[in-house]
């Protein structure tokens, strides 16, 4: 399936796809950050691929000045690309981000211990923002039972490349012509929707090791223009493959989609 201009349509919000705890105190953040951190330097050498998938999600919805460059670190060290982007994603999508971090004894570490990733920061980021968000869909079969064809579910607002932006989840088809498939439309959110926005972008479906299923792939190809209400998207994976025993794809009744961002200034 191939990338497809949508128009705008209604889509329930809910906390389905995507769970999110409460903030924690400013301590407790800081600890859990610090502990994702641990959690995926050990799951990168034990190949946990699983676990390092958690950690990286994890710390995509926890990043700020105070820890982005030790994160940021990491992520080149142990190879999490949607967890890099997000990294560099941060550091341009608001006024002073990067200068704030410049001054911390962490971006000096970043600077010694990866100067080609300290080269790029410095000359690369200031025309093209990239960034990724992780979509964990949970109670599939209960998703499947109560929204038929042209019934969505949309996801909480997360940010690439200064925008806010959210994914649509439709179990049996966006559209009579994708009957019998999830589709995924991604959108920006109503907060960014007067803007135009210049972007590239991919969706693919994540197999139990962490990893996006070649087959299973959506790739706007070149960059494009969003604005309004409009969306990108169409049939990700049949149901049936999907539910297909020892598929590496359904677990728990769970599945995860990442989406990868690519904004052109």
């Amino acid at each position: 399936m191939t990338w497809r201009r949508e128009s705008s349509r209604q889509c329930s919000s809910s906390s389905t796809p995507t769970r999110r705890r409460p903030r924690p105190g400013e301590g407790e953040l800081t600890e859990s950050v610090e502990m994702a951190q641990h959690l995926l330097v050990a799951a990168d050498r034990y190949g946990l691929e699983r676990l390092k998938l958690m950690c990286e999600d994890t710390l995509i919805g926890r990043i700020d000045t105070a820890n982005v460059a030790a994160t940021l670190t990491l992520a080149e060290q142990h190879g999490c690309r949607g967890l890099k982007n997000a990294c560099l994603s941060f550091l341009t999508g608001a006024p002073g981000n990067l200068q704030a971090v410049m001054a911390s004894d962490d971006y000096k570490h970043l600077a010694v211990s990866c100067p080609s990733l300290h080269e790029a920061i410095a000359s690369d980021l200031s025309a093209v923002l990239s960034g990724s968000h992780v979509l964990r869909i949970e109670g599939y079969t209960k998703t499947t039972e109560l929204l038929s064809n042209g019934e969505g579910l949309a996801s909480v607002a997360f940010a690439v490349g200064g925008r806010r932006w959210c994914l649509e989840y439709y179990p049996d088809g966006d559209d009579p012509e994708n009957a019998g498939w999830v589709s995924l439309i991604l959108r920006l959110h109503r907060t960014d929707a007067a803007v135009d926005v210049r972007a590239s972008f991919e969706i693919s479906l994540l197999g139990l090791d962490g990893n996006p299923v070649p087959s299973s792939n959506l790739a706007s190809g070149s960059t494009c223009e969003l604005s309004g209400g409009e969306g990108w998207g169409g049939g990700l994976v049949e149901t049936e493959v999907l539910k297909l025993e020892g598929s590496g794809y359904l677990k728990d009744d769970a599945f995860s989609i990442r989406c990868d961002i690519t904004v052109v200034k």
